[in-house]
């Protein structure tokens, strides 16, 4: 349940950092595949950024917000980044989370929302690689985090 946590965060992000660029920021034509040398530049990307302070930073925000988030799932429309917007679903969430009190969750999940966002800032030209990757690319572009994935998901079951 939590890897689903992760990975809709992910996907969530995307989806809205695509949508806020401009069509200069990103080409009108998305390839259905990477070329060879795209998917190599791609791997050695990722990686570099997994090693990044942001990813590390971003990776702990997850998994202390994993704990946290017990039983409650975001809704599927919910705005991490918008304050006011995660308060309001934590009033009626807050019960079904481990969260001590709504400003710590909003604390919390607003941070992650942030550290996404700078880390999808510090790595456009990788995003945007796994964006127009097929999904064989992409699972092997991510295959190092699977062992990350794996982490945060026994974490989460300790807790």
């Amino acid at each position: 349940m939590k890897f689903l946590l992760v990975f809709f965060f992910t996907l969530t992000f995307l989806s809205a950092k695509a949508q806020s660029y401009s069509d200069e920021t990103f080409p009108t034509t998305i390839k259905a595949v990477l070329t060879p040398e795209e998917f190599k530049v791609a791997k050695d990307k990722y990686v570099v950024m997994a090693k990044s302070d942001t990813y590390i930073a971003f990776e702990e925000s997850l998994r202390e917000n994993s704990a946290k988030l017990g039983d409650a799932n975001y809704p599927d429309d919910l705005k991490t980044n918008d304050r006011d917007e995660v308060e309001k679903w934590l009033k009626e969430s807050i019960q079904d989370t481990k969260f001590s009190s709504i400003e710590e969750g909003v604390e919390m999940i607003t941070k992650s929302s942030k550290l996404m966002s700078k880390l999808y800032s510090e790595n456009i030209e990788l995003y945007t690689f796994m964006r127009r990757a097929s999904r064989e690319q992409l699972k092997a572009i991510i295959a190092p985090e699977h062992k990350t994935l794996d982490n945060l998901m026994e974490d989460s079951l300790k807790h």
